[in-house]
């Protein structure tokens, strides 16, 4: 996926859809959600790992080993959240057949997947079918949930605090991300806190839910918790690649994807001596949108493309950046004319529905996932399902 896009964006973007399917993964109580979101979890991670690039810990295949060592483990989790979660709903039908009934959906929603499943988990499933329902299980509220992953959470960046203590001593990326901590504050622009640093260092020695994490913790949205780690990560990035570069060549240029905030517009195509490289100045990040990168640049060799960018990149680029700033109904406005100007761009309409979703205009997401799937080729079967769902929610 992304295949249109340099290295470090298309890196970017796969990891926020690995984001996306893990959290399913360990959310869903729905059979065909977390399989599909299961098994797109780990061709992503294959996806990365076939992609030149240095990747911080954990690294794809790390992290794809843990999966297919664990992938029972994760099965069994699922089939133990998901039976609460049945009993607890069928708890409060009024009829016995209401019950039986719902139950009797649960093993049925199950049947594709049984060839997936091991002994032991076929043993757990059946040791379910075989038993009375217990319906005093009750599942767990968001609330409660959210408490018990912040205790556990604290616990694990807690194990960090003896590596923190000495951080200013050390010599490697996160250190020193946490020892210019002020670049995170100008991206952000935001009023950012120390202690919102120290977590977010904390978080990536640790390698945990940091979205989740700083959105509970702080009490802020999830998108602009989601900021604050790509735009810590895009730091780190940066700072290795700076120190990469000076190995390699002494030059490099800047490169923008297909849809660059205007800071990131103003740099793009821009050459400059490695040597003078600052980051934030002249070597990217330039914003807490993860646009821009920097790419080797050889005298009479690299060929830097400079086309203008076209009236709907424009808005599209203007749109993405709305929507990660949590400024979702203009994102919207912007995203759908975009759409409406360029209907067969799977750029476009990779964001633009979900856009429109999130400020409840479903009509108008169908309308141009409909425009985009009568005239696309085989487009994936994931837009049809996209567009299916929203159909569902029109009222």
């Amino acid at each position: 996926m992304y295949n249109d896009l340099d290295t470090n964006n298309r890196v970017y973007l796969l990891y926020c859809d690995i984001g996306n399917y893990r959290h399913w993964v360990k959310e869903s109580t729905n059979a065909e959600k977390f399989f599909s979101n299961f098994d797109k979890l780990i061709s992503t991670l294959k996806e990365l790992m076939n992609i030149n690039y240095e990747y911080l810990d954990p690294t794809p295949s790390f992290e794809l080993n843990e999966l297919q060592e664990n992938e029972q483990k994760y099965y069994q989790a699922f089939l133990s959240r998901s039976w609460v979660t049945t009993i607890s709903e069928a708890a409060r039908l009024k009829t016995d057949k209401g019950k039986c009934n719902k139950i009797k959906s649960f093993f049925d929603s199950l049947e594709p997947y049984q060839e997936r499943f091991s002994e032991e988990t076929l043993q757990m499933l059946n040791k379910a079918k075989s038993e009375q329902p217990d319906y005093t299980l009750k599942k767990n509220n968001k609330s409660e949930k959210d408490r018990i992953f912040l205790i556990k959470t604290d616990k694990i960046l807690d194990l960090q605090n003896d590596i923190m203590t000495n951080i200013e001593q050390n010599n490697d990326d996160i250190a020193w991300f946490y020892q210019n901590g002020y670049l995170l504050f100008n991206l952000m622009c935001e009023e950012t806190s120390y202690d919102i640093l120290y977590d977010i260092t904390r978080i990536m020695l640790a390698c945990v839910n940091g979205e989740r994490y700083l959105s509970l913790k702080y009490n802020i949205s999830r998108s602009l918790a989601k900021k604050y780690c790509i735009t810590s990560s895009s730091l780190i990035n940066g700072h290795r690649n700076i120190k990469k570069y000076a190995r390699l060549g002494s030059k490099y240029f800047i490169s923008t994807h297909g849809a660059p905030c205007e800071k990131c517009q103003e740099q793009r195509g821009k050459i400059y001596d490695i040597k003078d490289a600052e980051i934030g100045v002249n070597f990217p990040p330039f914003c807490s949108h993860g646009c821009s990168t920097a790419l080797l640049y050889s005298d009479g060799i690299t060929k830097i493309n400079q086309q203008p960018f076209s009236y709907p990149d424009k808005k599209f680029a203007k749109a993405l950046n709305l929507y990660m700033d949590g400024q979702y109904e203009q994102a919207a406005e912007y995203g759908l004319e975009a759409c409406l100007l360029v209907p067969e761009s799977e750029r476009y309409i990779q964001y633009v529905p979900e856009m429109l979703a999130k400020v409840n205009r479903y009509k108008e997401a169908v309308q141009i996932l409909d425009n985009y799937i009568s005239i696309t080729p085989n487009p994936r079967d994931d837009y049809t399902k996209q567009r299916d769902r929203y159909k569902k929610k029109i009222k």
